[in-house]
């Protein structure tokens, strides 16, 4: 069995001579002697185990078999030059791979202007989203699942570090053809007795309960409708009057709808804090960058 534990030093010298074909021309480019070069590639035609060179007084000529070396080497060198420049990219954080965790709309907003101006910057660097409740997403930090996650309400959670990124005003979506779409703004007593739709699970789910939560404290608890629905359809079945749903102000501004109109709240001082969670154990390059931009554009 050939010995195939090379010295890619060799392999240089053996495309060397088949570039010029000649041992002596080989080494001049080097600024070596033909004896060398002759030495390095006749060990490594023994480690090979075939013979690469057919030598004369006119030069050196490929075998058959050294052909088809030279060629796979040729490629094989180059794709390893490629990988150790990705390497090299990668730990600069210039290409790689970011797996972020949201649990509302990327429509518009702070969030959605950091993740903008973090792949505007950073083109070569694939964005990967994952829609997550908190506890999923801690999980897939502390897993390294994900990357980095846009949370609300943020705790000290160990193992983890977080930036407060920016508040959140509620809306209150409605149809176009509700008693109160017109309104433009709404307190709680003018809503208390509407039905609140909320998608089951998931995050959305997770931030409407929330919301709910915050808006009925010291008052009655609100109707609730469970659906089993994501965002979009949630804002359909609420276009058919078939309740009212609680958004973001981000969210609702990145909506361009006739048949649901957006209303604000007041006399709900309570905001929604978002953060940017990470795990302390990321050596992620590209995540690095990402906690940096969004620090620029934070507040």
């Amino acid at each position: 069995m050939p010995d195939v534990s090379l010295d890619f030093r060799y392999l240089r010298y053996v495309l060397l001579v088949a570039q010029f074909g000649s041992f002596r021309a080989a080494a001049e480019s080097e600024n070596m002697t033909q004896s060398t070069i002759s030495r390095r590639v006749s060990i490594l035609e023994r480690k090979v185990g075939v013979r690469l060179f057919e030598r004369s007084h006119n030069g050196a000529r490929l075998t058959v078999a050294g052909e088809r070396f030279v060629q796979t080497a040729a490629y094989s060198a180059e794709r390893l030059r490629e990988v150790i420049r990705e390497v090299r990219e990668t730990v600069k954080g210039e290409i790689g791979q970011l797996r972020i965790g949201l649990m509302t709309s990327l429509a518009a907003g702070p969030m959605a202007d950091i993740i903008g101006d973090f792949h505007r910057l950073n083109p070569r660097i694939e964005l990967t989203f994952e829609e997550t409740a908190s506890d999923g997403a801690i999980v897939g930090l502390l897993c390294r699942r994900l990357d980095a996650a846009f949370l609300p309400n943020v705790l000290n959670f160990p193992g983890c570090e977080s930036l407060q990124l920016y508040e959140e005003e509620l809306c209150l979506a409605v149809s176009s053809e509700h008693r109160l779409a017109s309104a433009g703004m709404v307190a709680w007593e003018d809503i208390k007795s509407e039905k609140f739709i909320l998608p089951s699970g998931s995050a959305g789910g997770e931030l409407d309960e929330f919301l709910l939560r915050q808006l009925s404290i010291g008052r009655s608890a609100p109707r609730i409708s469970i659906q089993y629905v994501g965002r979009e359809n949630l804002l359909n079945l609420v276009a058919r009057d078939c309740g009212v749903a609680l958004v973001l102000a981000s969210t609702a501004a990145g909506m361009a709808r006739r048949d649901v109109a957006f209303l604000r709240l007041y006399g709900t001082a309570k905001k929604i804090e978002f953060s940017l969670v990470w795990s302390a154990m990321s050596e992620n390059p590209a995540r690095k960058k990402f906690v940096d931009i969004a620090r620029k554009l934070a507040r």
